[in-house]
């Protein structure tokens, strides 16, 4: 071992510790060294402390242990928010260790809070009411119970709340303070402030079913309700969250590395609606914190003022940036992170580096796939790369490229054309964290079907697969796309030209700055581009009429297609800022 991988053997568990950054290849191939190390061991424990991002190689290592050695479980501790994202996309499970308390704060009062669980859940049930403070709001909750057994979780509670716990009759008129317990066997409703209790058939096996509770109490309170799903086995709890999610219900799904009974939280977690996955202390404390509401305030010259000093104190410049995405961004900050007080987490936040990486990552957005839009792509093809072969050599700019899919996806499309020998892509993002993904090209089979339908309606000439190495359920770029593509660090706002271009796409990018912050980067692309040459925008975007008229004109206006004009005059140039 070496003074960045620590590895030891305790009671046939096998701790490995990753204390440095990965990214020289002796620290890699110790912890490959490292995880092969099996003899005697019952459990593989990996805490991974310093490093932000993990290479390829360690990640398909990973991946061939959970696979090959299912025998030997493996539980892997993540500090970074990030790291712990990435992997859970590649369907690698881990723990964020997240050090600091939750205090949250919402712009819809909190009316009622639904609770459903199964197995395991009884204990849980009595932290989450143990810690709600008393307030206006009305809690029901939904255990499985055998149907010949009488519930008594209203007299368990007793205890354990100043709230009024109630077995409803059917017709109870609904009050604030208190609990109500669905009765075994009876499915729990309620409608226009009545509780109504059915026999019909069970949902999901079950009766009374999770499901039907939560369907019927995102009618009824939309965004003034909070969902809580705790463990248990089966699928009850799932397949209402996308009902929560569309009536703007705040959805919390407890972590199934809490539980034995895993089935029904793994479940919601990959239907994609939910807010937040905590441990049950995390989840009670956030419950108690979000009901005892505290208003956020937000003063515009007060965040331009803090804006400014982020700049100054780190560098990046979101002035410029809309307002409102900008306070939305830092109202799901503060209550991640504890803060009900803009100016206490503004002070914290120029003071804490590693708090101001966390606002970082939460301005950034990053939300793609391969041929995205694949009418665009179909557009490319047919309209844009007969022009693009009439050049020696083919240089195209990716403005904000997130994890990568668009670059991949115009790789893939220059090889089908047979321009990607004399093609260059340059890939560029403000935010590192995912150009480091996007440079290991790793991908999650999940979105497969998704991405499959996108590049055939693209105008796919192959199997999308064959650009791929299958690692277990992970999709790997092959290395003749990935040498073919220049990822780095770039940001629109402060930094210059890069190149004289005959593509440049930016999609859904702009939507995010201001109309000052959009004409000059505008006026960058159109210094960027060689003559006569293509700009796309994102679907939802669109030239303000003065560079419309003195830069660029339309070229396929339907797909945001834009062609550089023959003469730029001079103030419109980036000199001339």
């Amino acid at each position: 071992m070496n003074q960045h991988i620590r590895s030891e053997i305790i009671h046939k568990q096998h701790h490995i510790s990753i204390m440095g950054l990965m990214d020289a290849p002796e620290d890699q191939q110790c912890f490959l060294a490292a995880i092969q190390q099996r003899d005697g061991v019952e459990e593989l424990h990996i805490t991974v402390f310093e490093a932000k991002f993990l290479p390829a190689m360690v990640i398909e290592a990973l991946k061939a242990h959970v696979n090959q050695y299912s025998n030997i479980p493996l539980k892997l501790f993540i500090l970074h928010r990030h790291l712990s994202l990435y992997l859970s996309r590649l369907g690698l499970q881990n723990r964020l260790v997240f050090e600091k308390s939750l205090l949250p704060a919402t712009s819809q009062q909190i009316r009622a809070v639904a609770i459903g669980g199964s197995a395991e859940s009884l204990d849980k049930i009595f932290l989450i009411v143990k810690s709600l403070p008393l307030a206006d709001i009305s809690v029901f909750i939904v255990q499985h119970f055998p149907k010949d057994a009488r519930n008594i979780l209203d007299t368990l509670l007793l205890d354990k709340t100043r709230y009024r716990t109630v077995i409803p009759q059917d017709g109870t008129t609904i009050e604030t303070n208190a609990i109500y317990i669905a009765p075994s066997d009876f499915h729990l409703k309620v409608e226009h402030g009545v509780i109504r209790l059915t026999k019909e058939a069970p949902v999901n096996y079950s009766r009374p079913s999770i499901d039907v509770l939560f369907e019927s109490l995102s009618q009824e309170y939309k965004q003034g309700l909070l969902a809580i799903l705790l463990c248990g086995y089966g699928s009850d709890g799932s397949h209402s969250l996308k009902t929560l999610a569309a009536h703007g219900a705040r959805i919390l799904i407890e972590d199934p590395l809490d539980c034995s009974a895993r089935d029904m939280p793994q479940n919601a977690l990959k239907t994609g609606y939910y807010h937040y996955k905590f441990p049950i202390q995390e989840l009670a404390h956030y419950v108690s914190r979000i009901i005892r509401k505290e208003e956020m305030v937000f003063d515009h010259q007060e965040i331009m003022e803090f804006l400014n000093l982020l700049h100054k104190r780190y560098g990046y410049d979101y002035q410029e940036y809309s307002v409102e995405s900008i306070k939305r961004r830092l109202q799901k900050m503060m209550l991640d992170r504890g803060f009900s007080q803009f100016e206490h987490f503004s002070s914290h936040v120029l003071q804490d580096s590693e708090l101001f990486e966390e606002l970082f990552l939460e301005f950034s957005i990053n939300v793609t796939h391969f041929f995205r839009n694949p009418e665009v792509f179909y557009a490319i093809r047919e309209k844009i790369l007969p022009y693009l072969d009439t050049y020696p050599h083919i240089k195209i700019w990716c403005a904000g490229c997130s994890t990568g899919e668009e670059p991949y996806s115009l790789a893939m499309l220059l090889d089908e054309a047979d321009l990607l020998k004399k093609s260059q892509i340059y890939a560029t993002d403000i935010n590192p964290f995912v150009i480091a993904e996007a440079k290991n090209g790793l991908y999650s089979m999940e979105p497969l079907d998704i991405d499959q339908q996108n590049y055939q309606a693209s105008g796919g000439a192959k199997h999308f697969l064959d650009y791929f190495d299958q690692t277990f359920d992970i999709l790997k770029i092959k290395p003749f796309l990935r040498e073919k593509i220049l990822f780095f660090q770039h940001s629109l706002v402060n930094s210059g030209i890069l190149n004289e271009f005959q593509l440049i796409l930016c999609r859904n990018v702009l939507i995010y700055f201001n109309q000052t912050l959009q004409k000059k980067t505008l006026r960058l692309f159109a210094e960027s581009l060689d003559r006569r040459s293509f700009l796309i925008l994102g679907e939802s975007e669109a030239l303000p009429v003065l560079e419309k008229e003195c830069m660029f004109e339309e070229f396929d206006p339907l797909h945001k297609i834009f062609r550089k004009r023959k003469f730029v005059p001079p103030e419109q140039r980036i000199s001339g800022l």
